[in-house]
Formats: structure tokens, sequence, C-alpha cells
């Protein structure tokens, strides 16, 4: 008895899913992105040196009230941070707007050692919301720095005097 063993030859096709597949595609996926955002201020990079020039000139024998001179500082902040402080800092500080709440700043006269005080203060004026520019949509908050004359200082020698306070805001 003679056994035949057969055998079967024919052709397979395997049909990959493009899913599978690595030839020629683009797949893509989402990636998420998060960030959270501080509050912030900035003073207007224009009023970076300010400068009080006192007018007039000073004399002993006068009284003064009132300014005599002041500059505008602009503090821009990001949308919703509010201002929650200013301070003047000379040989005392002040956080209360107001000459009534004003403090000493002592000049020393250039080239010597002769000193004259002056009355340095703020006041608070209005925000408002930039819409163009760099900085549109900030909230844009105006103060001036006030100085004036004290009275009464005879120990100062004429001549050109100078010093300086420190302005700041709190947010």
């Amino acid at each position: 008895m003679k056994k035949f063993l057969g055998l079967a030859v024919g052709t397979v096709i395997l049909t990959l899913s493009p899913a599978l597949a690595a030839v020629g595609g683009t797949t893509t996926t989402p990636v998420p992105i998060n960030a959270t955002t501080l509050n912030s201020c900035i003073i207007d990079p224009a009023n970076a040196n300010p400068t009080i020039d006192l007018a007039p000139d000073y004399q002993a024998a006068n009284t003064y009230s009132g300014s005599n001179g002041g500059v505008t500082i602009i503090v821009f902040c990001n949308k919703g941070t509010p201002i929650s402080g200013r301070r003047i800092t000379g040989n005392s500080v002040t956080t209360t707007a107001g000459e009534s709440n004003s403090v000493e700043a002592t000049l020393t006269k250039d080239g010597g050692t002769d000193t004259v005080n002056v009355r340095v203060w703020f006041t608070v004026g209005t925000s408002s919301t930039p819409s163009s520019g760099t900085y549109a949509g900030a909230t844009r908050y105006t103060q001036r720095v006030e100085a004036g004359w004290k009275g009464g200082q005879y120990g100062a020698s004429s001549g050109f005097y100078s010093g300086s306070v420190q302005f700041a805001v709190t947010f």
C-alpha cells in the first residue's frame, strides 16, 4: 500500500491595519499645557529715574507750605493685580498718602557736608486700563511724589544740594 502525502501550495496575503503600519503616515496626540500666572507690577521705564527739582530756590527766612516740586510715577500691573500699599522712605517712613503724612529727607551740599531738610509725601491718582501699546490690558496706576521746603534752616550755606527718597509699591 502506497501512501501519498499531499501538499497544498497556495498564497497567503497578510493585510495590516493602518494603525499598525509604519509606512508613510502621520499620528498625533494632544499634549496639555498648564500655566499659572502671578501678580506682577512694574514701574514704567519712562519713570526709571524721576528727579524733583525744587523751585523756587530755598531761603531760610521764608515760610513754605505745599509742594515746591513733584514727579508722576506710573505703575503697570497685570490685569486683576491691585496695589495693596505705597511707601516713601526718607529719614522715616510713611505709608499714608497726603502732605500731612510727609517724611523728612536730608539733602547734602555737593562737595560739602552742609545739609538741608525737605518734606516729601505721595498722593494717589487714578487707575485706568490702556487699550493699546506694550501694557494693553494692564491696570495703570498713577501717583505723585511731592517735595516741599522746610523753613528756618539757617545752617545751610548757599549752593547745590541733592539727596533721595525711596518710593515703593506693594502688590
